[in-house]
Parts: structure tokens; sequence; C-alpha cells
């Protein structure tokens, strides 16, 4: 298990993950160091496209500022 992983079950990591989806236009279950997709049963293919679009943009998002590292 990497230590960037370890470390991003700080509050702040977290709280800055979920504030970039929602500002981004996608609700997910990223409270924990693991994401919870749950898509409708009715969702199109370019709808799924553009969720894991945001989730890759704010993954790199922190891997670039270093949220691991947060305290």
């Amino acid at each position: 298990m990497s230590s960037c992983y370890r470390r991003f079950t700080s509050d702040l990591a977290i709280a800055r993950m979920i504030l970039k989806h929602v500002q981004r236009g996608l609700l997910s279950m990223a409270y924990t160091p693991r994401v919870r997709l749950q898509p409708a049963l009715t969702i199109d293919e370019a709808t799924a496209k553009n969720g894991i679009a945001i989730l890759r943009e704010v993954f790199e998002l922190a891997k670039n500022e270093r949220w691991c590292d947060a305290p």
C-alpha cells in the first residue's frame, strides 16, 4: 500500500476531493480512500464517460497538488 493511499484519509484531502467533484457537477461517495460509484441504471455512455473524466481530472489535480501530503 502506498504512503499516499494511507495518508489520503486526512479530512482535508477528503474535503478537497468532494468539493472538486461537486464543483465539476459530479456527486460521488468519496469520503474514504475508496470512491464508490452508483450510477443510475439508465445512465447513457456519454454521461458515464463525463463522470470518469471528472474523476481522472480531480485525481490528477490531487496528485499534482500533493494532497496526500496534507496534514
